[in-house]
Protein backbone atom coordinates (compact mmCIF):
# COMPACT_ATOMS: atom_id res chain seq x y z
CA UNK A 1 0.00 0.00 0.00
CA UNK A 2 3.20 2.10 0.64
CA UNK A 3 4.63 1.89 -2.85
CA UNK A 4 0.87 2.72 -4.30
CA UNK A 5 0.54 5.89 -2.62
CA UNK A 6 3.61 6.90 -4.02
CA UNK A 7 2.24 6.66 -7.06
CA UNK A 8 1.11 10.28 -8.45
CA UNK A 9 -1.76 9.01 -10.74
CA UNK A 10 -3.07 6.88 -7.66
CA UNK A 11 -3.08 9.65 -5.30
CA UNK A 12 -4.93 12.19 -7.71
CA UNK A 13 -7.30 9.93 -7.95
CA UNK A 14 -8.04 9.55 -4.56
CA UNK A 15 -8.16 13.38 -3.55
CA UNK A 16 -10.74 13.63 -7.07
CA UNK A 17 -12.66 10.55 -5.42
CA UNK A 18 -12.71 12.35 -2.43
CA UNK A 19 -13.49 15.63 -3.91
CA UNK A 20 -16.62 14.18 -5.78
CA UNK A 21 -17.63 12.39 -3.08
CA UNK A 22 -18.49 15.21 -1.23
CA UNK A 23 -20.79 17.02 -3.90
CA UNK A 24 -22.28 13.28 -4.09
CA UNK A 25 -23.19 13.41 -0.36
CA UNK A 26 -24.79 17.39 -0.41
CA UNK A 27 -26.93 15.89 -3.83
CA UNK A 28 -28.05 12.96 -1.59
CA UNK A 29 -29.10 16.01 0.97
CA UNK A 30 -30.90 17.81 -1.80
CA UNK A 31 -27.90 20.30 -1.65
CA UNK A 32 -26.98 21.37 -4.92
CA UNK A 33 -24.93 24.07 -6.67
CA UNK A 34 -25.52 26.01 -10.05
CA UNK A 35 -25.33 23.91 -13.33
CA UNK A 36 -22.74 26.70 -14.72
CA UNK A 37 -20.35 25.62 -11.82
CA UNK A 38 -20.97 21.79 -11.89
CA UNK A 39 -21.20 21.36 -15.25
CA UNK A 40 -17.47 22.81 -16.27
CA UNK A 41 -15.77 21.29 -12.62
CA UNK A 42 -17.09 17.92 -13.14
CA UNK A 43 -16.70 17.84 -17.10
CA UNK A 44 -13.14 18.80 -16.59
CA UNK A 45 -12.53 16.65 -13.89
CA UNK A 46 -13.54 13.94 -16.04
CA UNK A 47 -12.08 14.62 -19.48
CA UNK A 48 -8.73 14.99 -17.20
CA UNK A 49 -8.40 11.90 -15.36
CA UNK A 50 -10.65 9.36 -18.00
CA UNK A 51 -9.99 11.23 -21.28
CA UNK A 52 -8.14 7.74 -22.50
CA UNK A 53 -11.35 5.71 -21.97
CA UNK A 54 -13.39 8.66 -23.24
CA UNK A 55 -11.57 8.85 -26.58
CA UNK A 56 -11.53 4.73 -26.95
CA UNK A 57 -15.22 4.94 -26.10
CA UNK A 58 -15.99 7.51 -29.12
CA UNK A 59 -14.12 5.46 -31.80
CA UNK A 60 -15.50 2.31 -30.80
CA UNK A 61 -19.19 4.13 -31.06
CA UNK A 62 -18.09 5.59 -34.39
CA UNK A 63 -16.60 2.10 -35.24
CA UNK A 64 -20.15 0.37 -34.02
CA UNK A 65 -17.83 -1.77 -31.98
CA UNK A 66 -20.22 -2.40 -28.61
CA UNK A 67 -18.36 -4.96 -27.18
CA UNK A 68 -15.45 -2.46 -25.12
CA UNK A 69 -16.25 -1.65 -21.39
CA UNK A 70 -14.93 1.36 -22.64
CA UNK A 71 -18.00 2.32 -24.75
CA UNK A 72 -20.01 1.09 -21.92
CA UNK A 73 -18.35 3.78 -19.81
CA UNK A 74 -18.37 6.79 -22.70
CA UNK A 75 -22.57 6.02 -23.00
CA UNK A 76 -22.89 6.04 -18.99
CA UNK A 77 -21.07 9.31 -18.34
CA UNK A 78 -22.73 10.71 -21.05
CA UNK A 79 -26.18 9.75 -20.21
CA UNK A 80 -25.11 10.85 -16.62
CA UNK A 81 -24.24 14.60 -17.94
CA UNK A 82 -27.29 14.22 -20.24
CA UNK A 83 -29.84 14.04 -16.57
CA UNK A 84 -27.73 16.76 -14.90
CA UNK A 85 -26.25 14.21 -12.45
CA UNK A 86 -23.00 15.31 -12.93
CA UNK A 87 -21.41 14.07 -9.69
CA UNK A 88 -22.61 10.26 -10.57
CA UNK A 89 -21.12 10.74 -14.07
CA UNK A 90 -17.78 11.77 -12.50
CA UNK A 91 -17.44 9.25 -10.03
CA UNK A 92 -18.04 6.57 -12.69
CA UNK A 93 -15.10 7.44 -14.70
CA UNK A 94 -13.27 7.82 -11.68
CA UNK A 95 -13.89 4.69 -9.94
CA UNK A 96 -13.09 2.88 -13.68
CA UNK A 97 -9.63 4.55 -13.61
CA UNK A 98 -9.09 4.18 -10.05
CA UNK A 99 -9.80 0.35 -11.36
CA UNK A 100 -7.52 0.27 -14.31
CA UNK A 101 -4.69 2.16 -11.99
CA UNK A 102 -4.34 -1.13 -9.21
CA UNK A 103 -4.63 -3.25 -12.36
CA UNK A 104 -1.44 -1.15 -14.20
CA UNK A 105 0.51 -0.98 -10.17
CA UNK A 106 -0.36 -4.95 -10.25
CA UNK A 107 1.16 -5.77 -13.56
CA UNK A 108 3.74 -3.61 -13.09
CA UNK A 109 4.65 -4.91 -9.71
CA UNK A 110 4.76 -8.64 -10.74
CA UNK A 111 6.89 -7.38 -14.00
CA UNK A 112 9.81 -5.67 -11.28
CA UNK A 113 9.34 -8.95 -9.54
CA UNK A 114 10.62 -10.81 -12.63
CA UNK A 115 12.60 -8.26 -13.84
CA UNK A 116 14.47 -8.47 -9.85
CA UNK A 117 14.98 -12.19 -10.60
CA UNK A 118 16.71 -11.54 -14.00
CA UNK A 119 18.89 -8.87 -12.14
CA UNK A 120 20.47 -11.47 -9.82
CA UNK A 121 22.22 -13.12 -12.52
CA UNK A 122 25.61 -12.95 -13.41
CA UNK A 123 26.08 -10.45 -16.76
CA UNK A 124 29.92 -11.21 -17.16
CA UNK A 125 32.16 -14.41 -16.64
CA UNK A 126 35.91 -14.98 -15.99
CA UNK A 127 37.31 -16.25 -18.97
CA UNK A 128 40.55 -18.34 -18.13
CA UNK A 129 42.75 -17.46 -20.84
CA UNK A 130 44.18 -13.57 -19.18
CA UNK A 131 41.62 -14.19 -16.51
CA UNK A 132 39.64 -11.66 -17.87
CA UNK A 133 35.90 -10.40 -17.20
CA UNK A 134 33.46 -10.38 -20.16
CA UNK A 135 30.10 -9.99 -20.83
CA UNK A 136 28.28 -12.89 -20.93
CA UNK A 137 26.92 -11.95 -24.44
CA UNK A 138 29.81 -12.10 -25.73
CA UNK A 139 31.07 -15.69 -24.43
CA UNK A 140 31.17 -17.89 -27.19
CA UNK A 141 30.69 -22.06 -27.75
CA UNK A 142 34.36 -23.88 -26.41
CA UNK A 143 35.52 -20.76 -24.18
CA UNK A 144 36.91 -21.83 -21.10
CA UNK A 145 35.25 -20.17 -17.83
CA UNK A 146 36.43 -20.06 -14.40
CA UNK A 147 34.11 -20.23 -11.23
CA UNK A 148 34.87 -19.59 -7.79
CA UNK A 149 33.86 -21.11 -4.56
CA UNK A 150 30.39 -18.92 -4.00
CA UNK A 151 30.25 -17.58 -6.98
CA UNK A 152 27.02 -17.96 -9.42
CA UNK A 153 27.55 -20.38 -12.63
CA UNK A 154 27.06 -17.61 -15.88
CA UNK A 155 26.02 -20.02 -18.59
CA UNK A 156 25.59 -23.67 -19.55
CA UNK A 157 28.80 -25.72 -19.48
CA UNK A 158 30.92 -29.75 -18.72
CA UNK A 159 33.40 -29.29 -16.11
CA UNK A 160 37.04 -29.94 -17.51
CA UNK A 161 39.27 -28.85 -13.98
CA UNK A 162 38.45 -29.15 -10.71
CA UNK A 163 35.81 -30.37 -8.36
CA UNK A 164 32.82 -28.66 -6.66
CA UNK A 165 29.01 -28.85 -4.90
CA UNK A 166 26.57 -27.08 -6.76
CA UNK A 167 23.26 -25.37 -5.48
CA UNK A 168 21.04 -26.38 -8.70
CA UNK A 169 17.53 -25.65 -6.80
CA UNK A 170 16.86 -22.68 -9.05
CA UNK A 171 17.30 -25.23 -12.10
CA UNK A 172 15.75 -28.18 -10.91
CA UNK A 173 14.01 -27.79 -7.14
CA UNK A 174 16.55 -30.23 -5.60
CA UNK A 175 17.71 -28.12 -2.23
CA UNK A 176 20.72 -30.78 -1.68
CA UNK A 177 24.00 -29.63 -3.57
CA UNK A 178 25.04 -31.38 -5.77
CA UNK A 179 28.91 -33.01 -6.52
CA UNK A 180 30.73 -31.90 -10.06
CA UNK A 181 33.33 -33.69 -11.40
CA UNK A 182 35.52 -33.55 -14.48
CA UNK A 183 32.76 -34.34 -17.69
CA UNK A 184 29.38 -33.31 -15.45
CA UNK A 185 27.20 -30.99 -16.70
CA UNK A 186 26.46 -27.33 -15.18
CA UNK A 187 23.98 -24.45 -15.93
CA UNK A 188 23.73 -20.71 -15.71
CA UNK A 189 22.17 -19.72 -12.60
CA UNK A 190 23.22 -22.63 -10.34
CA UNK A 191 25.93 -21.92 -7.23
CA UNK A 192 29.12 -22.88 -6.78
CA UNK A 193 28.89 -23.47 -3.09
CA UNK A 194 32.94 -25.03 -2.35
CA UNK A 195 35.48 -25.96 -4.61
CA UNK A 196 37.17 -24.36 -8.00
CA UNK A 197 36.22 -25.86 -11.00
CA UNK A 198 36.73 -24.74 -14.79
CA UNK A 199 33.89 -25.45 -17.19
CA UNK A 200 33.93 -25.68 -21.35
CA UNK A 201 30.85 -23.26 -22.63
CA UNK A 202 28.31 -25.36 -24.55
CA UNK A 203 25.44 -23.49 -25.05
CA UNK A 204 25.30 -18.98 -25.65
CA UNK A 205 23.72 -16.86 -22.99
CA UNK A 206 20.24 -16.99 -25.29
CA UNK A 207 20.14 -20.34 -25.54
CA UNK A 208 21.19 -21.18 -21.71
CA UNK A 209 18.68 -23.26 -19.68
CA UNK A 210 18.22 -20.67 -17.33
CA UNK A 211 17.59 -18.03 -20.44
CA UNK A 212 15.25 -20.57 -21.71
CA UNK A 213 13.06 -20.43 -17.66
CA UNK A 214 12.80 -16.58 -17.84
CA UNK A 215 11.48 -16.44 -21.58
CA UNK A 216 9.17 -19.22 -20.35
CA UNK A 217 7.93 -17.31 -17.06
CA UNK A 218 7.62 -14.13 -19.18
CA UNK A 219 5.59 -15.56 -22.08
CA UNK A 220 3.34 -17.59 -19.42
CA UNK A 221 2.37 -13.68 -18.72
CA UNK A 222 0.99 -13.11 -21.90
CA UNK A 223 -0.54 -16.55 -22.53
CA UNK A 224 -4.01 -16.51 -21.18
CA UNK A 225 -5.18 -19.68 -19.54
CA UNK A 226 -8.48 -21.16 -19.85
CA UNK A 227 -10.63 -19.19 -17.96
CA UNK A 228 -9.24 -16.11 -19.09
CA UNK A 229 -9.72 -17.03 -22.80
CA UNK A 230 -13.66 -18.33 -21.31
CA UNK A 231 -14.63 -15.11 -20.01
CA UNK A 232 -12.86 -13.22 -22.67
CA UNK A 233 -15.34 -14.91 -25.13
CA UNK A 234 -18.20 -14.41 -22.63
CA UNK A 235 -17.51 -10.91 -22.20
CA UNK A 236 -17.80 -10.51 -26.15
CA UNK A 237 -21.50 -11.61 -25.89
CA UNK A 238 -22.20 -10.28 -22.61
CA UNK A 239 -21.13 -6.86 -23.35
CA UNK A 240 -23.97 -6.07 -26.06
CA UNK A 241 -26.69 -8.36 -24.24
CA UNK A 242 -26.36 -5.70 -21.68
CA UNK A 243 -26.40 -2.61 -23.67
CA UNK A 244 -29.42 -4.26 -25.95
CA UNK A 245 -31.11 -4.82 -22.67
CA UNK A 246 -30.54 -1.57 -21.41
CA UNK A 247 -32.01 0.36 -24.78
CA UNK A 248 -34.79 -2.06 -24.52
CA UNK A 249 -35.39 -0.81 -20.61
CA UNK A 250 -35.08 2.96 -21.92
CA UNK A 251 -37.49 2.09 -25.18
CA UNK A 252 -39.77 0.03 -24.40
CA UNK A 253 -41.67 2.26 -20.95
CA UNK A 254 -41.04 5.14 -23.33
CA UNK A 255 -42.20 4.40 -26.78
CA UNK A 256 -45.28 2.14 -25.70
CA UNK A 257 -46.42 2.46 -22.29
CA UNK A 258 -45.83 6.49 -22.29
CA UNK A 259 -43.17 6.51 -19.56
CA UNK A 260 -41.10 9.53 -18.87
CA UNK A 261 -37.90 9.60 -20.90
CA UNK A 262 -35.54 11.19 -17.97
CA UNK A 263 -36.40 8.39 -15.30
CA UNK A 264 -35.97 4.98 -17.72
CA UNK A 265 -32.70 6.82 -18.62
CA UNK A 266 -31.58 6.59 -15.71
CA UNK A 267 -32.68 3.03 -15.12
CA UNK A 268 -31.12 1.93 -17.94
CA UNK A 269 -27.94 3.55 -17.07
CA UNK A 270 -27.82 2.04 -13.93
CA UNK A 271 -28.26 -1.37 -15.49
CA UNK A 272 -25.39 -0.61 -17.63
CA UNK A 273 -23.25 0.43 -15.19
CA UNK A 274 -24.30 -2.38 -12.46
CA UNK A 275 -24.20 -5.02 -15.10
CA UNK A 276 -20.58 -3.97 -16.45
CA UNK A 277 -17.98 -6.82 -16.53
CA UNK A 278 -15.17 -4.85 -16.20
CA UNK A 279 -14.46 -6.31 -12.82
CA UNK A 280 -14.48 -9.69 -14.49
CA UNK A 281 -12.67 -8.76 -17.56
CA UNK A 282 -9.77 -7.23 -15.28
CA UNK A 283 -9.60 -9.66 -12.58
CA UNK A 284 -8.46 -12.86 -14.31
CA UNK A 285 -5.00 -11.32 -16.04
CA UNK A 286 -3.98 -9.39 -13.29
CA UNK A 287 -4.57 -12.53 -10.82
CA UNK A 288 -2.76 -14.52 -12.81
CA UNK A 289 0.23 -11.92 -13.46
CA UNK A 290 0.71 -11.57 -9.77
CA UNK A 291 0.76 -14.79 -9.32
CA UNK A 292 3.46 -15.26 -11.91
CA UNK A 293 5.71 -12.49 -10.86
CA UNK A 294 5.14 -12.78 -6.88
CA UNK A 295 6.54 -16.65 -7.31
CA UNK A 296 9.11 -15.47 -9.21
CA UNK A 297 10.10 -13.08 -7.02
CA UNK A 298 10.44 -16.24 -4.44
CA UNK A 299 12.32 -18.35 -6.90
CA UNK A 300 9.37 -20.03 -8.15
CA UNK A 301 8.92 -20.12 -12.08
CA UNK A 302 5.24 -20.98 -12.96
CA UNK A 303 4.99 -21.46 -16.68
CA UNK A 304 1.60 -19.92 -17.12
CA UNK A 305 -2.15 -19.44 -15.84
CA UNK A 306 -3.14 -23.13 -16.53
CA UNK A 307 -0.69 -24.44 -14.61
CA UNK A 308 -1.85 -21.85 -11.67
CA UNK A 309 -5.53 -23.19 -12.55
CA UNK A 310 -4.56 -26.81 -12.71
CA UNK A 311 -2.67 -26.50 -9.32
CA UNK A 312 -5.77 -24.99 -7.95
CA UNK A 313 -7.59 -28.37 -8.37
CA UNK A 314 -4.96 -30.25 -6.28
CA UNK A 315 -6.16 -31.92 -3.40
CA UNK A 316 -3.20 -33.93 -2.14
CA UNK A 317 0.69 -33.90 -3.13
CA UNK A 318 3.02 -36.76 -2.38
CA UNK A 319 6.74 -35.72 -2.05
CA UNK A 320 9.79 -37.44 -2.14
CA UNK A 321 12.52 -37.34 0.97
CA UNK A 322 14.06 -34.25 -0.28
CA UNK A 323 10.60 -32.30 -0.36
CA UNK A 324 10.61 -31.88 -4.18
CA UNK A 325 8.17 -34.08 -6.70
CA UNK A 326 10.76 -35.67 -9.01
CA UNK A 327 7.94 -37.10 -11.47
CA UNK A 328 4.34 -36.08 -11.63
CA UNK A 329 3.14 -39.71 -12.73
CA UNK A 330 5.57 -42.34 -10.01
CA UNK A 331 6.71 -45.92 -11.54
CA UNK A 332 6.82 -48.53 -9.57
CA UNK A 333 10.68 -49.96 -10.53
CA UNK A 334 10.81 -52.90 -8.09
CA UNK A 335 9.33 -54.76 -5.63
CA UNK A 336 11.34 -56.47 -2.87
CA UNK A 337 9.82 -58.49 -0.50
CA UNK A 338 11.15 -59.15 3.00
CA UNK A 339 10.14 -61.53 6.19
CA UNK A 340 9.01 -64.30 3.79
CA UNK A 341 6.39 -62.82 2.52
CA UNK A 342 5.68 -63.20 -1.81
CA UNK A 343 5.69 -59.91 -4.09
CA UNK A 344 1.33 -60.35 -4.34
CA UNK A 345 1.38 -60.17 -0.19
CA UNK A 346 2.83 -56.60 -1.15
CA UNK A 347 0.95 -55.56 -3.78
CA UNK A 348 -2.19 -56.52 -2.24
CA UNK A 349 -1.02 -54.32 1.30
CA UNK A 350 -0.41 -51.89 -1.41
CA UNK A 351 -3.67 -51.91 -3.47
CA UNK A 352 -5.26 -51.70 0.87
CA UNK A 353 -3.49 -48.72 1.87
CA UNK A 354 -4.45 -47.28 -1.55
CA UNK A 355 -8.13 -47.58 -1.57
CA UNK A 356 -8.05 -46.67 2.20
CA UNK A 357 -6.02 -43.35 1.25
CA UNK A 358 -8.82 -42.32 -1.60
CA UNK A 359 -11.48 -42.82 1.47
CA UNK A 360 -9.91 -40.85 3.52
CA UNK A 361 -9.12 -37.82 0.57
CA UNK A 362 -13.10 -37.88 -0.25
CA UNK A 363 -13.91 -37.65 3.51
CA UNK A 364 -11.92 -34.53 3.50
Amino acid sequence: MKELLKNNKFRFLLIALFFVAVFEILSILNIRFNNYIELPVFAAISILIGHKTILSGVKNLLKLNFQSINTLMFIAVCGAFYLKQYPEGAIVIILFTLGETLEDFGIERSKSAIQSLINDFPKTANIKNGNAKAPIENIKVGDIIIVKPGDKIPLDGKVTEGTSYVDESMITGEPIAVDKRIGNDVYAGTINKQGYIEFKVTKESKDSTLSKIIELTFNATKSKSDSQKFIDTFSSYYTPAILIISILVLSIPVLFFNGNFDEWLLMSLTLLVIACPCALVISTPISIYSAVGNASSKGLLIKGGKYLEAMGKIKAIAMDKTRTITLGRPVVSDIIPFNGFTKEDLIACAAGFEIFQNILLQEV
